[in-house]
Formats: structure tokens, sequence, C-alpha cells
């Protein structure tokens, strides 16, 4: 499961709380969210507390994939523990899918976020293909034809662009 739209952004950008924002609009709007989290890090506990992958579960995300150089771990919230859930969990249908990492795939549309203080190595979107936009309270990030511009606290816009998307 690949992600429809993911986030992008240097470390300490706030790309899980960004993510987890939308999520939550998302999963208020009625959507079923899936996240699909790359990270470098080798497989620790996925589901302990204070993670990005526990917020992003608590921010109501269905399920959480962490992808890791050693390998995978799918986590899910709301299983039927009859067995079931866990057997079927796979197959379940999400409306939207999405990425937080993946820098490099150029098949995924991204959205950067973009911080004053935090993004000072330069902006992203300049360095990878398929930027599509930019979440920044960087008044100096000015939206281009191709790439839209939203405000850190402007989640709702966010949330009707990438609706607008899938």
């Amino acid at each position: 499961m690949m992600p429809d739209i993911t986030f992008i952004g240097w470390h300490n950008a706030g790309k899980t709380t960004i993510l987890c924002a939308v999520i939550k609009e998302l999963s208020r709007r009625g959507r079923k969210v899936a996240v699909v989290k790359h990270t470098k890090h080798t497989l620790l506990d996925m589901n302990a507390s204070g993670t990005d992958s526990a917020l992003l579960l608590k921010a109501g995300a269905k399920r959480v994939t962490v992808m890791t150089p050693k390998g995978m771990v799918h986590l899910e919230r709301d299983t039927v523990d009859s067995g079931t859930g866990a057997t079927m969990g796979g197959c379940e249908v999400f409306d939207v899918v999405l990425g937080e990492g993946f820098k490099y795939d150029p098949a995924i549309p991204k959205i950067e976020v973009a911080r004053k203080g935090v993004s000072n190595e330069g902006a992203l979107k300049g360095m990878v293909t398929g930027v599509i936009a930019v979440v920044t309270d960087n008044p100096e990030i000015e939206e281009t034809r191709d790439v839209k511009v939203f405000e850190i606290h402007d989640i709702r816009a966010l949330c009707d662009f990438i609706e607008g998307r899938i």
C-alpha cells in the first residue's frame, strides 16, 4: 500500500504534527484514513506511547504502516478481537492513504512542511520532484502555478486540497 499523498520536510519541521491534524479533520469528515510512514530507523516498539506511529493512531488513523530498512510493521485501531480482524485487516478499504517520508519517490505527490528557523537547509520543493504544496509559517515562501502554499494552521483548506486530489 503506497500513499496517495505524502508529507515531507526536514527533521523537526512538524510533519507528524500536521499529519495528525489532517487525520483528525479528514476523520471528522467521515474519511477512513491509513498512514504509511517511511523511516530510516530499524524496527523498534512502534506502539510505544509518544512515538510518531502512536500519535498517528491516536489522531484517528485506522492503520499505520511503518516501513524501515529492516522490515514493515502494521498497527491498527478498532480491530476485531476474534482473530478475523488480525487476519483480514489487510483487506480493509481506505478513503485516503497518507504518507510521511518517501521524499525521493517520484511517483508520489508531496506536501512539504517548512517552518521558519527549522527548515534552514532550504526548500525541498527545489530539491525533489512531485511537491504539490507547502505548509508553512514562513511568509517568504510564495505560491507558484504548480505549488500551492498553506498557512500552517489552515488545516481545513489543506484537507479540502487533499480531498480534491484523491
